[in-house]
């Protein structure tokens, strides 16, 4: 496995640059909803930085809940990236907004976390194994009960180590 990286940006200094998919078929369910809210304030809490793509469901809701628990603007805009296609707007309008691919998000993280149970989207699942970066799939979805997340996968096409 890639060791992970150091960020120092803006006086920040990050554990993990995290990107979160939405896995799900169609619209989100609310348990998915919650699980997604729990990650993003898990993350924040623990000092990591995230990466959203941008999109309403999950990945909005994620970056909703990871902007809530910061303490102040500066530190979202640190620690939060959209990287969303051409001139789409994001749909939360918080932290660093960066015109960019899939590929792209997956090139700027160290791990990619799924919620949902739809499968993985080709064009993460390639820039995954292109950059071999690891695959973490978060098919639990009722987070009242003891979650019990799926296993860390190896980017398709090859081992992490």
């Amino acid at each position: 496995m890639r060791a992970p990286r150091q960020f120092d940006l803006n006086g920040f200094d990050f554990r993990l640059r995290v990107r979160v998919v939405d896995t799900t078929k169609g619209s989100p369910n609310a348990s998915e909803l919650k699980a997604a809210a729990l990650l993003g304030a898990a993350l924040a809490a623990v000092g990591h930085a995230l990466i959203a793509g941008g999109r309403a469901g999950v990945e909005a809701e994620t970056a909703r809940a990871f902007a809530r628990r910061l303490v102040d603007e500066k530190t979202v805009s640190a620690r939060l990236t959209q990287v969303v296609p051409g001139t789409s707007p994001a749909a939360f309008e918080g932290g660093t907004r960066i015109t960019g691919s899939e590929a792209r998000s997956v090139e700027m993280c160290d791990v990619v976390v799924g919620i949902g149970n739809a499968g993985w989207p080709s064009e993460i699942l390639a820039a995954a194994s292109k950059f071999r970066t690891p695959l973490i799939d978060l098919t639990w979805i009722d987070p009242d009960s003891e979650p019990t997340p799926g296993a860390v996968a190896s980017p398709p096409g090859g081992s992490v180590d």
